[in-house]
């Protein structure tokens, strides 16, 4: 389940060693992305947001977009926009690619990852390629094909 020889998310931290005199904040960012990305099913997903909270490691932008994007590919999308909204209300930095990522965790949720799409452009960001063609799977999942013509048109107007 793990790429190293840990069993559990936390074997995976209890070994990782420690620098003398505590963690820097740059240290605890690469232990929190490096426990994140040891994830391999979404048994120990919870676990390991769970280590990052009780552990106070750096959560960054770069970790949490790689967290809602395994918990995603593991099918547990409600989690991964709990996440996201979680840290967007502790105001953990959220970035374009964030966003993308939550919307794809939207799955047929075309609404959410309209609403989603809408809070990403109020907070002055600029979507991509990757981030519009999200919402339209959302749009395609959720049967809204309309809904798809309008973000296609917004699209070509950018």
């Amino acid at each position: 389940l793990w790429s190293s020889s840990s069993s559990s998310p936390s074997e995976a931290f209890s070994s990782t060693p420690s620098p003398p005199g505590g963690r820097s904040r740059r240290d605890s960012g690469r232990d929190a992305k490096g426990l994140v990305q040891k994830v391999k099913d979404s048994s120990h997903a919870n676990e390991v947001l769970g280590l990052l909270d009780e552990h106070a490691l750096h959560i960054n932008v770069f970790v949490i977009t790689t967290a809602i994007g395994k918990l995603r590919r593991f099918g547990k999308s409600r989690e991964a926009l709990q996440l996201f909204e979680r840290t967007r209300a502790r105001g953990v930095e959220q970035n374009v690619a964030t966003y993308c990522a939550a919307i794809s965790a939207c799955g047929r949720d075309w609404k959410k990852a309209s609403q989603l799409m809408r809070d990403l452009q109020e907070a002055h960001m600029e979507p991509n390629i990757s981030t519009y063609n999200a919402l339209l799977s959302a749009c395609a999942k959720g049967g809204q094909w309309e809904k798809a013509l309008e973000f296609c048109a917004e699209l070509q107007r950018r």
